[in-house]
């Protein structure tokens, strides 16, 4: 499994299958998803959202790089971005 190393992409530590489930272990981020975030919270103001996108726009770019596609955009405690690759 490649590995991707991106302040803003979490890492993913291990997939484990079972006859029925998978189970992914990936590095923590507790603030939860950025969609979720903006439908309980409402817009982001233009300075975070400038931020936020800036973050985005560095990981995407980082994962194009290395050929790979975004899975889930996440929010840590702190509302840094990270991409679920």
């Amino acid at each position: 499994m490649e590995r991707l190393y991106h302040p803003n992409i979490i890492r993913l530590y291990e997939v484990i299958e079972t006859p029925n489930e998978i189970y992914i272990v990936t590095e923590y981020a507790c603030g939860g998803e950025l969609y979720t975030r903006i439908s309980k919270e409402g817009k982001f103001l233009e300075t975070e959202a400038k931020s936020k996108f800036a973050q985005i726009t560095a990981a995407v770019e980082h994962m194009v790089k290395r050929k790979k596609k975004e899975q889930k955009t996440i929010l840590t405690k702190r509302f840094s971005l990270f991409i679920l690759a």
